[in-house]
């Protein structure tokens, strides 16, 4: 007869191994888990960091960039007028290691909101006489934003996306002839010849933008006579630009 051993229990495996290995495992886990989060965030925060730091240095490039444009502005000699070619395109200004590529323009090339008449409003794309008339008489002049037309109940969202490239609230309302586009100078009720006639004298006789001989206009008073050498002026247009100087709707210069 064979005698089982009373000690045979000692080579088993404890009845509570089990349940330990499984909560250590699970422990494991937690930790790699909040590894994983503590590491994102830190992640996160040195992303942030870095972010505050390159916007830091693009708001003080880009004020630097403003400063430098200013100055070369005011050391402008010709005080009394300003031209298509003095209004910077893709300009560019390093503030290494960074470069920034600038263009400038002209804010009385467009119409003023707070100071023309409903009569050139109207004539502008998307407007009609009613929608003139309530900006002309709107008792939110003077508009400090050209945004601000869309409290306008008669303007709606796409009458404003028509207009929002051909008006402005800057200026003294006079439109510069030298940097004004061909479609406000419809507006104010030129030719389609006669914006022809402009823009070749603007640009010169060698029909490119920047050189030497541009044309610029220096006063109001002779425009015809010098507009006359490079085409046709209709008396029309004639009679056109002494009412638009009289009403003081265009300059040659810009604040």
């Amino acid at each position: 007869m064979v005698k089982k051993s009373k000690n045979l229990y000692l080579f088993q495996p404890p009845k509570r191994r089990g349940s330990v290995l499984v909560m250590a495992t699970c422990f494991l886990s937690m930790l790699s888990i909040f590894g994983l989060g503590l590491a994102r965030m830190v992640t996160t925060e040195n992303r942030f960091a870095a972010y505050l730091e390159d916007r830091r240095y693009v708001d003080s490039s880009m004020g630097a960039m403003v400063k430098v444009v200013i100055l070369n502005k005011l050391a402008d000699l010709n005080k009394k007028c300003d031209s298509l070619s003095e209004l910077a395109s893709g300009e560019r200004v390093e503030f290494s290691p960074a470069e920034i590529v600038y263009s400038l323009y002209d804010e009385e090339s467009r119409v003023n909101i707070n100071k023309v008449p409903s009569s050139v409003l109207k004539k502008l794309p998307g407007m009609n006489t009613d929608k003139a008339t309530a900006i002309f008489n709107s008792d939110l002049k003077p508009f400090f934003a050209k945004e601000e037309l869309l409290m306008l109940e008669e303007i709606e969202i796409e009458d404003y996306l028509e207009i929002e490239d051909y008006v402005t609230v800057y200026g003294d309302g006079k439109i510069n002839i030298n940097t004004v586009g061909e479609e406000i100078l419809k507006t104010l009720g030129f030719s389609e010849s006669f914006v022809d006639t402009i823009n070749e004298f603007r640009l010169g006789r060698d029909g490119v933008l920047g050189t030497e001989d541009d044309g610029i206009f220096a006063n109001t008073s002779g425009l015809t006579d010098e507009l006359k050498e490079f085409g046709t002026v209709s008396l029309q247009d004639q009679q056109n630009i002494v009412s638009v100087v009289s009403k003081s709707l265009i300059g040659v210069y810009s604040d």
